[in-house]
């Protein structure tokens, strides 16, 4: 998989809410939000990939993994339509609370993330999270109770 920019493609507006946009776009003196808000989501999610010590990321501040343009898609969409004058769709809050929970997956290590320049048919890492070992026995159970 690739590590690619989020682009204003990504965030997959449906109709309705490409008018709403457009509705809403540049009042008197106002620039477009959505470049600035690509930008914001994208740091967001390599920020939640770095966190995790075993994550790599990719050398362009303006890519993101492949499986993460979902997520990040789904972040940006929400920021971009609290502006809008009808708010934000419970449909579409739904999908900024699921994206929150997987961006803390990640920054947990409980989601594995592809390592820039990783080929499909490269060998997956370990999973990350946490590893639990067998404790080693310092003594019997004759020995802790004096016997």
């Amino acid at each position: 998989m690739n590590w690619i920019t989020l682009t204003a493609d990504d965030i997959a507006l449906n109709s309705a809410e490409r008018s709403a946009y457009s509705e809403s776009l540049l009042a008197e003196g106002e620039t477009d939000r959505l470049p600035g808000i690509l930008k914001d989501v994208t740091m967001q999610v390599r920020g939640a990939i770095r966190s995790c010590r075993t994550n790599l990321l990719a050398d362009d501040p303006d890519t993101l993994p492949e499986s993460a343009i979902y997520y990040a898609g789904a972040l940006a969409r929400y920021r971009l339509m609290s502006h809008f004058p009808g708010g934000v769709s419970e449909a579409r809050a739904t999908e900024y609370r699921e994206a929150i929970t997987w961006l803390r997956d990640v920054a947990a290590c409980r989601y594995l993330i592809e390592s820039p320049g990783d080929s499909d048919g490269a060998k997956a890492p370990k999973p990350a999270g946490p590893m639990f070992l067998t404790p080693h026995r310092t003594q019997s159970r004759e020995q802790a109770n004096g016997a």
